[in-house]
C-alpha cells in the first residue's frame, strides 16, 4: 500500500440519490471516514500539523454580530449584547468551550469535509453539541433535499429533524451524488 493510498476514497455501488425508492432513508458515506482518520490523519504528521494549525487559527477568531441598516439613512451597527454572541464566543455547552467547538468544526471539515452539531433550540440556540461526522447519515428528501439526519452510535440510533442540526460541508464538484452521501 502506497503512502497516498490512505487518501483515496473507497467507492461502493449505491443507488443514486435521485432514485425515488431511497428518499426518506439515510445515505451511507462513499468514503470510509473512520478508517481514513485512523490511518491518514493520525499517522501522517504533516496532515495532523496542517489541520491542527488551521483549526487553531479558525477557533481563535472572535465572532462579531452586526445589524445591517435597511434604509438609505441607516448605518450598519455592531451588536455587543446578544445570546448568540454569548454562545459562540464563550461556551457552546456546559461541557465545551466555544474555542474547542470551532476547533473541532474546522478539524472535521478539513479531515472529512463535513461537520454536524445539534442545538437545543432551532430559533435561538443556547447550547450546541458536536456529532461525530462519520456516524451521521443524511436522510434525503425530494422537497427539502435533506429531511433529517440519523446518528448511529455503537448501541443507539437517534434521528434528528433537519432544523435541529447545524451542518456544513465541502462540495465535491466531481461527484454530485456525494451531496447527499456526504
Amino acid at each position: 500500500m502506497g503512502f497516498l493510498d490512505f487518501f483515496k476514497k473507497a467507492k461502493t455501488d449505491y443507488p443514486t440519490w435521485l432514485n425515488a425508492s431511497t428518499y426518506g432513508n439515510p445515505k451511507w458515506s462513499t468514503q470510509k471516514d473512520e478508517d481514513y482518520l485512523r490511518h491518514a490523519y493520525n499517522r501522517v504528521v504533516w496532515v495532523y500539523a496542517c489541520v491542527s494549525t488551521i483549526a487553531g487559527n479558525v477557533s481563535s477568531v472572535p465572532w462579531e454580530l452586526w445589524r445591517i441598516g435597511k434604509g438609505r439613512n441607516t448605518d450598519d451597527r455592531q451588536v455587543f449584547d446578544h445570546p448568540i454572541l454569548d454562545l459562540i464566543n464563550n461556551r457552546v455547552s456546559p461541557q465545551m468551550s466555544s474555542k474547542d467547538f470551532f476547533d473541532l468544526w474546522a478539524t472535521y471539515l478539513a479531515t472529512q469535509g463535513k461537520f454536524y452539531a445539534t442545538m437545543n433550540n432551532p430559533v435561538i440556540p443556547t447550547q450546541l453539541y458536536p456529532l461525530y461526522g462519520h456516524k451521521v447519515k443524511p436522510i434525503p428528501s425530494k422537497e427539502k433535499f435533506v429531511s433529517g439526519f440519523e446518528y448511529q452510535t455503537s448501541n443507539d440510533t437517534t434521528t434528528y429533524r433537519d432544523k435541529d442540526v447545524i451542518w456544513s460541508k465541502f462540495n465535491d464538484p466531481l461527484d454530485f451524488t456525494r451531496e447527499c452521501h456526504l
